[in-house]
């Protein structure tokens, strides 16, 4: 960050931001594909020559390499690390071990397979994603009211795969001014949304066993009819 903050006369913590408003683009508009969003992503990026914008990059990779190591909050230890946050706000981010401990205590009071968390100043998504690393598979909703707090915790919890709605906007307001959805999150909605028989059918296909086209509801049908008798699987009509 120094090194791009010398270059191009910007402060550490803008290109911290610009850093994180171009990544957290990066993943939710692969799958979102708005045009809004792609702008942003461009006029945001569009102040730094080509030099500072390979460093950028290698900044992503740096984060990718960190949270593929282990469970931990980077990108708020770098918030914290060089002073970015906001007293005034009273933003002091939990440390991850403290965090963790927390998750341990509160997971093993929850015996549900998917525990769903709320987690209404999220932060950087510490909690969060301690919560994940006891549990992989809760389902979060998180919320911040500060917008570069609501990057971080998207960034982490994408790429942790983590199951999370993130909101930015006050809790106790109940304002949602703005929400994005992780991949792990979009990918589980788009599964949970087909009907039964159409998942089955492209676990067949995927076998290459037999061929179905979309027009042949007979066959399908008859498929179906024949897990049924199996008796292997349970299938909603």
């Amino acid at each position: 960050m120094l090194e791009i903050s010398n270059k191009t006369g910007e402060r550490p913590s803008q290109v911290f931001n610009d850093f994180c408003t171009a990544f957290h683009i990066s993943i939710a508009n692969a799958f979102y594909k708005k045009q809004e969003m792609e702008n942003e992503y461009l006029a945001t990026i569009k102040k730094y020559p080509k030099d500072c914008l390979n460093l950028l990059c290698e900044m992503g990779g740096v984060v990718i390499m960190a949270l593929q190591e282990k469970h931990r909050d980077f990108l708020g230890e770098i918030y914290m690390a060089n002073d970015f946050g906001n007293d005034f706000a009273g933003q002091f981010f939990t440390p991850y071990n403290l965090a963790l401990m927390m998750a341990k205590m509160l997971m093993c009071m929850n015996e549900k397979p998917e525990p769903t968390i709320n987690e209404p100043a999220c932060g950087s998504g510490v909690m969060i994603i301690a919560a994940h690393e006891v549990n992989p598979n809760i389902i979060a909703v998180c919320q911040d009211i500060d917008f570069l707090c609501f990057k971080m915790a998207y960034i982490q919890l994408s790429l942790l795969g983590v199951k999370a709605k993130i909101i930015l906007g006050d809790s106790l307001a109940l304002e949602n001014k703005y929400e994005l959805v992780t991949p792990a999150l979009a990918s589980a909605m788009v599964e949970s949304s087909k009907n039964p028989n159409d998942r089955i059918i492209e676990y067949i296909r995927s076998l290459r066993s037999v061929e179905i086209i979309e027009e042949g509801k007979e066959e399908a049908q008859e498929i179906v009819e024949y897990i049924r008798s199996l008796r292997s699987v349970e299938i909603s009509a």
